[in-house]
């Protein structure tokens, strides 16, 4: 995993509690690279248009095409599909045609991912879905062009894993446009989780006084103010790595207190083995617009 270059500034020992926010809200694990590329603005889409962008290596299918006196206006178009899988990550498109229908009043007023959730099940050879899918949705509300959009995100094991999907529909819940990225989490090693939560932040408090050590501390305070740890509760995350395989780690929040105030650390382990993977630092400093990270 690539590692973040240490920013060291002194600060009074009061600013030492604002590393919590970088703890709690910071940026994700290294592998932040394979995540989901930010969604463009779907409102200065063009009505019933797909979004550009074939890879080289997408797979575009067509439905047979239906006869307009067989096909509402709005879905004469032939349907458009295009589903591209990255190790354990599949990145699908469907737009036009008929696609399906979403509970609006559910999705819109409740939040409720269940119909959508059906939807991408029954596309499964499209999106990957499979009974084990988990979503939430984020954000719901209106489209000038399409009628309705929600955005989702998937979970795994009530997790957020950061992939996301969106899917556009119209006030009768006809489905117009969906697209997204869904992890395969049956790739995920059977093997059983020999470290525990409490386990991974005594690893994580070790590898901390270890990563202190390397901190550039001025000669005149070495030795003369001891050094004390906070260690935040461990939270189990799921990334991609290198080669968009998916894999889990513990990650544990650390707050360093010493001759250099706000320093923190992040500190990524191996539930399966114990290994101490990566150590993510930061340090907060001041600034006119409040704590920065």
């Amino acid at each position: 995993m690539k590692k973040f270059a240490l920013l060291l500034i002194p600060l009074t020992a009061a600013l030492a509690v604002m590393a919590y926010v970088f703890l709690a809200d910071g940026p994700d694990a290294p592998s932040e690279t394979a995540q989901a590329p930010e969604w463009e603005d779907s409102s200065s889409l063009p009505l019933a248009e797909p979004p550009g962008g074939d890879g080289p290596t997408s797979v575009v299918m067509a439905a047979p095409e239906r006869s307009a006196s067989a096909t509402p206006t709005a879905n004469r178009r032939q349907l458009e599909r295009e589903s591209e899988i990255k190790g354990d990550l599949t990145m699908f498109s469907m737009t036009h045609g008929e696609i399906g229908y979403v509970d609006v009043d559910s999705v819109l007023q409740d939040r409720n991912p269940y119909s959508v959730i059906a939807l991408l099940k029954e596309h499964k050879e499209l999106t990957g879905a499979d009974e084990s899918l988990e979503i939430e949705i984020v954000s719901a509300g209106e489209n000038e062009n399409w009628g309705h959009e929600v955005t989702f995100v998937q979970l795994i094991d009530g997790q957020p894993a950061g992939k996301r999907g969106k899917v556009f529909f119209s006030s009768s819940g006809a489905v117009t446009w969906m697209r997204g990225q869904i992890l395969d989490t049956q790739a995920l090693s059977p093997t059983n989780m020999v470290v525990l939560s409490a386990e991974a932040e005594a690893i994580a408090r070790e590898a901390a006084v270890d990563f202190a050590k390397t901190l550039p501390v001025l000669p005149e305070w070495r030795g003369k103010i001891p050094w004390d740890y906070e260690v935040y509760p461990a939270v189990l995350v799921y990334e991609l790595d290198a080669e968009n395989k998916l894999v889990r780690f513990w990650r544990v929040g650390v707050s360093i207190y010493g001759p250099v105030e706000g320093a923190a650390a992040r500190i990524w382990i191996s539930p399966e083995t114990g290994e101490v993977s990566d150590v993510t630092s930061g340090v907060s400093y001041a600034s006119s617009n409040g704590p920065t990270f």
